[in-house]
């Protein structure tokens, strides 16, 4: 059975409409779809910011006290230009390398704790000129990250009289908060989102 062929006309005017038409809707579906996209990594960035600031809150201990037994400390003689240019010399220096990795690791470390216990010290504060549940927000993520003896989630309900889940959410929030400070502007940017 052959399929039956329909001639139709258009003026030029309603052939201009029917294309300004298609390309506005067009348009319209690209703009929703990039958004769509845009939301996905913004929430996938968000994820992976409190990924990573939960991994710095459960190593804090171990990398603060692994950080003050390192052997190599930044000397203030060595700056980073000093640095990247023994690295960069044309001399084979593969155990140098070795070294010189160990080290830039270890600074990298401490300049990392410094910045993280900066950034704890300000929620500290914050948090000591907010409400109680605030405070209480930060001595539930003391007690569960930066304490060599860390409480669970059941203790600290029990020591602060009230549900598990409260004491989870105050986690969360502080984490999030943490987040923000940890990480800046894009932390920021990720949080309201």
């Amino acid at each position: 059975m052959a399929e039956e062929k329909v001639l139709i006309t258009l003026t030029m005017e309603e052939l201009e409409n029917l294309a300004t038409e298609a390309a506005l809707k067009g348009a319209a579906m690209v703009m929703d779809s990039m958004a769509k996209a845009q939301e996905e990594k913004l929430l996938k960035m968000r994820k992976r910011r409190l990924h990573n600031t939960r991994l710095l809150l459960r190593n804090y201990v171990v990398m603060k006290e692994n950080c003050e037994e390192a052997v190599y400390r930044r000397t203030a003689a060595k700056s980073d230009f000093d640095f990247f240019q023994e690295l960069m010399s044309d001399r084979d220096r593969s155990d140098e390398m070795i070294i010189a990795s160990i080290r830039e690791s270890s600074e990298r470390t401490a300049l990392i704790l410094s910045h993280i216990d900066k950034m704890i010290a300000v929620y500290k504060d914050y948090c000591s000129r907010s409400s109680e549940r605030e405070r209480r927000q930060y001595r539930v993520m003391k007690s569960i990250y930066l304490l060599k003896s860390k409480k669970t989630v059941r203790e600290l309900a029990e020591e602060f009289s009230v549900t598990d889940r409260t004491i989870q959410k105050d986690r969360e929030i502080a984490e999030e908060r943490l987040s923000v400070l940890f990480f800046g502007i894009d932390g920021l940017r990720l949080a309201d989102g």
